[in-house]
């Protein structure tokens, strides 16, 4: 056996990497069936652990019936492969016939149904996984030699193996070789690992003849005491216990790592890495340092026997109290974790491969000492439950493996379903740690039997160290867990690089510049609600803000999502809404009352409750008869579900969060549109920030490939809203305008007075060159957009894209001639590209001094200079007395520094309205060039004073205090009222953070750059191109 052993390692590692690529992917798989439930993917994994400890136990015993164990560990490794290279047909199968017979929600028939079918289909490759470890121990223990460092040796290798399934699984292989290839990967490694054992096992003796060569009398040894038949049953309640807390502990560590670390692929994979690593470490620590113990048949006594065991006991319950005492002392780390994870990031944040490297670590650290306690108990187990039984050892093992795996299908059902919904995160792990602590109190009573001073000793210790450390803990901060760091790391690092030393200032004024109204750890994930000093109010999910009432933010869009497809179709009866979050846009739909049914399905219970806090602004959409809530994940709900709709309104999270990312694919598009009735519309949000402009691209692309026409409309400022309608887009303005009196009282709020203000929020019809498609089989931007999550650079690339490719509205309009309005709507939003396509295509009057001058105008802002002087000229040659266009024209000049004919173009201008403020704004700005700026000043005030509504000469007095007077407080004072002009001017707050910064004021200096940011991801580049500036200059 000796020369084939590395090899054997090797291929078992092999066999645990493929294993766990296997438990990836069928989760993945499955849940695309089942959905992303807690629910469902506590199912799966219970269904696939179940088969995991029936293949363990069934094969444990046959193995030690068995002579030839290689060619049997072979033909498990053949099995696995020829199925699992299946398993896409087979659930296939299940998809279709799960469609037929599942349920529209969640109920214990459904889970029963979920975990029966799981069960089912996964039932022979997992039984044939759980078999090898048995198996193969049997052929390497051969006649119980030290079977304890062999199981561990084996169950190291193989846990060491399952960390590089994850790792590669997680970070490359799906994004390489999609779900598909990646499993037939895995697969063709199974079969060739089993070509290479039976290679081997041809040169390999049978174990009866290898025995009879070893001369080892095995008539010769003791039968099992009662004794140890008692340490037996023990052992196996232990080690199920320990597996029950294992998994209870992974389940709840994922919840409050994602809190930190976030919920995308690579967190989790990250996180997963982190626990199975530490399981590998002790099983290795073990196998190195446990020691062996060779049986020596009649000449060991019962006595002797005992003894070991009695010490093997003793250890195992130093493990369980290790790990018990490890996990209490690790509940306030967690609480702090938010505070490493910056330091991390200001690091390494931008650099992805460092980021997840450090993230890692992370994790590890923090999982280190109890998962590396976990590891041994495994092998320790399995050498206290062998016994003295010589022929048993495929047995032992397999029944140690199966207990253990039937706790842990337990710890992972109950942390699910159970645990973390009634008492909580903290709580949970609190309790699981006394489950810990009293099963070494446990081990401690049998193993030390006859010192009873020793027993009582340990006991009295750990029961007074514990209770009152337990009745001690602290709560975590919430604010602090619930901050979302991982989504919200560059804001706090922005304000710290302004003052990096007061970084737990920052902390601290942030923690108290928030009132936590509401903070529930749902069965999903957790939802706070928190009002900002502003007096805004937040949403969060995981501590990432999804929803609020911010009238300049995310109310936009929350309100557009349900107005705008119910504004465009003709006769909605028939509304689901998918996500409730704040319950805004359910509550906006509830406006129009000929809707007769409005379903909203949402997968967090909690949410409902949340939502409340949102009544002010959500029209209560609780108290409307036609409201169906439908608990479930909605591509679970969209698949059984016979029902069609006239619209769907689908806002979910980010595509880089786990969960949601299947609802970005074409699979799931194509089940939205079987769900639509024949002219039924799809209202879909897509984010801008974080985005890259060819991932923005795939996802529309994708929208493409099951709804061809598409329209893209902009909401807030890095939010859009994709329409998918039935045929090309065409907008009946007068139907508009009749419909747009229902939706009037929620629109105005957002700043949309009239149908034209909402024409203008029209971004294109898109037609993108090809690219790649989103898909269930290769989720392309579930991966990318993680890895782009802290690229700064391609929010306002994503944004410039869809700014140079907008469209006018006008070209899909019918029953319009309000041109004039759309163009000034659009300059007005400095839209140029749209205002001058508007203007050009459709103006009604196009050799006019107005059109001339408006044309110029656009080609002034687009610094087409010598172009807006020859139709400025125009538009002045046709209305001798225009004053904009001696203005427009005059701002060109000034452009060009031809400073005098600038003065001479806004003299004429004062001649025909020496009331007019634009033009005492030019001048400013032209005696601000010359810098002269005490005359700049007075021609600006005079300006404010003629019209206080107008925001340039705020702006232009606010630079020439800040730039040239060095005079902070004045800007300050000028900069308020340019607020209450334009309170979402990003413009104003951004020349607002400049003045905090100056009066060193750095914490308010960031929350103005944010709202910057926030209005217009252009300001991102400006802002970070200011503050190195800044810096420099001390």
């Amino acid at each position: 056996m000796g020369k084939y052993r590395k090899i054997l390692l090797i291929l078992f590692f092999l066999s645990g990497t493929c294993g766990l690529v296997y438990e990836v992917l069928w989760v993945r798989m499955l849940g695309l069936i089942f959905g992303n439930t807690t629910y469902a993917v506590s199912t799966v994994l219970a269904a696939f652990m179940a088969g995991l400890a029936l293949g363990s136990w069934w094969f444990g015993k046959l193995s030690d019936k068995r002579q030839n164990h290689l060619v049997f560990y072979g033909k498990l490794q053949a099995g696995i492969g020829v199925y699992c290279a299946l398993t896409p047909l087979l659930f296939y199968l299940i998809r279709k016939i799960y469609s037929l017979i599942g349920t529209s929600g969640i109920s214990p028939g459904s889970i029963l149904l979920l975990f029966g079918m799981s069960f089912i289909v996964i039932l022979i490759p997992t039984a044939l996984m759980g078999g090898t470890l048995p198996v193969l121990s049997k052929y390497f223990v051969g006649q119980t030699k030290d079977i304890g460092s062999n199981v561990g040796i084996l169950y190291s290798v193989n846990t060491w193996g399952a960390v590089l399934g994850a790792f590669v699984t997680g970070y490359i292989l799906i994004m390489l070789l999609g779900v598909k290839g990646t499993l037939y990967l895995a697969a063709a490694i199974n079969l060739a690992i089993a070509g290479v054992v039976f290679l081997l096992a041809k040169g390999v003796a049978p174990l009866a003849l290898r025995q009879r060569e070893t001369s080892v009398v095995t008539s010769k040894i003791s039968p099992p005491s009662l004794l140890t038949t008692r340490y037996s049953l023990l052992v196996l309640i232990a080690i199920g216990l320990s597996g029950f807390t294992a998994l209870t502990y992974e389940v709840v560590w994922t919840r409050v790592l994602s809190m930190v670390l976030g919920s995308s692929v690579y967190a989790f994979a990250t996180m997963l890495c982190a626990f199975l690593a530490g399981i590998a470490l002790g099983s290795m620590i073990y196998a190195k340092f446990s020691g062996s113990r060779t049986l020596q048949g009649a000449k060991e006594t019962q006595a002797e026997a005992c003894d070991y065991h009695t010490r093997s006991i003793v250890n195992f319950g130093f493990i369980e109290g290790g790990i018990g005492v490890s996990v209490l002392l690790l509940i306030p780390v967690f609480g702090i974790l938010p505070f490493t994870f910056l330091k991390i990031f200001k690091a390494v944040g931008q650099n992805f491969v460092g980021f997840q490297f450090f993230q890692f670590l992370l994790a590890f650290g923090v999982m280190l000492i109890p998962t590396t306690l976990f590891g041994v108990t495994i092998p320790l187990a399995c050498k206290i439950y062998s016994g003295s039984r010589q022929k048993a050892v495929g047995t032992s093992v397999g029944n140690v493996y199966a207990a253990n795996t039937i706790g842990a299908i337990l710890g992972s059902i109950l942390a699910g379903f159970v645990f973390i919904h009634l008492i909580g995160l903290q709580k949970t792990i609190t309790i699981v740690a006394m489950i810990n602590i009293g099963l070494a109190i446990l081990l401690f009573n049998f193993g030390l039997k006859d010192k009873k001073w020793v027993r009582g000793l340990i006991t009295c210790f750990v029961i007074f160290f514990t209770i009152p450390y337990v009745l001690s803990l602290p709560q975590w901060n919430k604010k602090i867990i619930a901050s979302g760091i991982y989504q919200y790391a560059p804001d706090y690092l922005r304000e710290s690089s302004l003052n990096p030393q007061k970084e737990g200032e920052i902390w601290k004024r942030r923690m108290e510049g928030k009132e936590m109204l509401f903070y529930k750890e749902g069965t999903h994930f957790t939802v706070a609600v928190q009002k900002h000093q502003s007096g805004v109010i937040g949403l969060s999910i995981d501590g990432k803000t999804d929803a609020s009432n911010n009238f300049q933010g995310d109310m936009i869009t929350q309100l557009l999502s349900a107005h705008l497809p119910l504004l465009l179709h003709p006769n909605p009866e028939d509304v689901l809404v998918v996500g409730l979050a704040s319950g805004v846009t359910l509550g906006a739909v509830t406006r129009w009352k000929d809707v007769k049914e409005i379903d909203c399905v949402e997968i967090e219970p909690v949410m409902i409750e949340a939502s409340h806090y949102f009544d002010e602004w959500n029209n209560k959409p609780f108290e409307d008869k036609r409201v169906k809530i439908i608990i479930n994940d909605a591509r679970n709900y969209l698949l059984t579900t016979k029902k069609k709709y006239d619209i769907i309104i689908s806002e979910p999270s980010n595509p880089w969060i786990t969960g949601c990312a299947p609802l970005f694919t074409k699979e799931h598009f194509e089940l939205i549109k079987s769900r639509l009735k024949p002219d039924g519309i799809y209202c879909r949000w897509v984010q801008i920030y974080n985005m890259r402009p060819q991932d923005y691209k795939v996802i529309i692309n994708t929208l493409s490939s099951a709804f061809p026409d598409l329209s893209i409309w902009n909401a807030s400022g890095g939010d859009t809203l994709i329409l998918g309608i039935p045929g090309k887009l065409s907008i009946n303005y007068q139907k508009l305008r009749e419909k747009f009196i229902i939706a009037k009282p929620d629109l105005e709020k957002i700043y949309l007075n009239e149908p034209i203000d909402l024409l203008a929020k029209f971004s294109m019809i898109p037609n993108f060159n090809k690219t790649k498609l989103n898909t269930d089989n290769l989720p392309l931007i579930e991966f990318s957009a993680a890895r782009n999550l802290y690229n700064p650079k391609v929010s306002g690339r994503t944004y410039q894209m869809l700014l140079e490719n907008m469209e006018p509205a006008s070209s899909y309009l019918t029953n319009f001639t309000r041109y004039t309005s759309l163009v000034r709507t659009y300059l007005d939003k400095r839209l140029y590209i749209p205002a001058e396509k508007t203007l050009t295509a459709e103006y009604p009057a196009r050799d006019s001094a107005e059109y001339y001058n408006l044309l110029g105008f656009i080609y002034l802002k687009s610094k087409k200079y010598e172009q807006a002087i020859n139709v400025l000229n125009k538009a002045i040659t046709r209305d001798k007395k225009y004053v904009d266009a001696y203005v427009n024209l005059g701002e060109v000049y000034l452009q060009q520094k031809d400073y005098k004919k600038a003065l001479e173009l806004i003299n004429k201008a004062l001649k025909i309205n020496s009331k007019y403020a634009p033009a005492y704004n030019l001048e400013g700005l032209i005696y601000m060039a010359q810098k002269n700026y005490d005359v700049a000043l007075k021609k600006f005030e005079k300006a404010i004073n003629l019209d206080s509504t107008f925001l340039a000469p705020y702006i232009n007095q606010a630079i020439i205090y800040l730039d040239y007077m060095n005079v902070p407080p004045a800007a300050m004072f000028v900069l308020k009222d340019a607020a209450n002009v334009n309170p979402k001017s990003a413009e104003v707050y951004y020349h607002f953070g400049r003045a905090l910064f100056k009066l060193k004021d750095y914490h308010q200096a960031a929350d103005m750059f944010s709202q910057a940011i926030f209005y217009n991801p252009d300001y991102e580049d400006i802002i970070r191109e200011t503050l190195v500036k800044l810096q420099k200059k001390g």
